[in-house]
């Protein structure tokens, strides 16, 4: 980062979402946009703060962390949904998604800071993606997705992007793993156009 480089990272579990948006410190105020299934934000199960159900909580209690938007989001517990309510996160559920639409999603994000996203593959439909550890149900389609994150991508200073939750195992026709590769390329298309 320090020599400025555009970091991509891809792993199964969300933890690891946490230690990346803490390395990007220098990123003064930093938001995030997390498309998920999940909101991921419980405090801790048996004292454990660092898991894949509690990353985007953790993100929220860095000083630097000014806004979360999480989009897709369509099975949430009802103590995480108030308590990441009450702390200024915008949820933006995949029904709403779909009133909104995809650019619609977009206008309530700032505009022209710096922004990292955050991709858990189950909030697409697993019609699209079934290979992932928790699928659920109702999810986004890949246009819509590109299309959401084409434009945040042209509206701010995106620093970095991951895809996670992609678990081979369970995509035995390896769509999953294309959906996931062409999502990334679509960030990467869109932050670094061809002149």
């Amino acid at each position: 980062m320090e020599q400025g480089s555009f970091p991509v990272v891809v792993g199964y579990d969300h933890a690891i979402t946490f230690p990346v948006v803490r390395g990007l410190g220098k990123f003064t105020p930093l938001n995030i946009v997390h498309f998920d299934a999940h909101l991921d934000y419980t405090h801790d199960v048996q004292r454990v703060l660092y898991t894949h159900g509690r990353p985007i909580r953790r993100c929220r209690e860095l000083p630097f962390v000014e806004h979360i938007t999480s989009a897709g989001i369509r099975a949430a517990r009802r103590k995480p949904y108030e308590e990441a309510k009450q702390d200024g996160t915008l949820i933006i559920t995949t029904n709403q998604f779909r009133e909104m639409g995809p650019i619609g999603v977009v206008d309530p994000c700032p505009q022209g800071e710096n922004l990292y996203i955050t991709f858990d593959i189950d909030v697409i439909d697993p019609s699209q993606a079934p290979g992932t550890g928790t699928p659920e149900t109702g999810g986004l389609f890949y246009h819509e997705a590109r299309e959401c994150i084409t434009a945040l991508v042209n509206r701010s200073n995106v620093i970095g992007c991951r895809m996670v939750e992609v678990a081979p195992p369970y995509d035995n026709s390896e769509v999953t793993i294309g959906l996931a590769a062409r999502l990334i390329v679509d960030i990467l298309a869109a932050r670094f156009p061809s002149k």
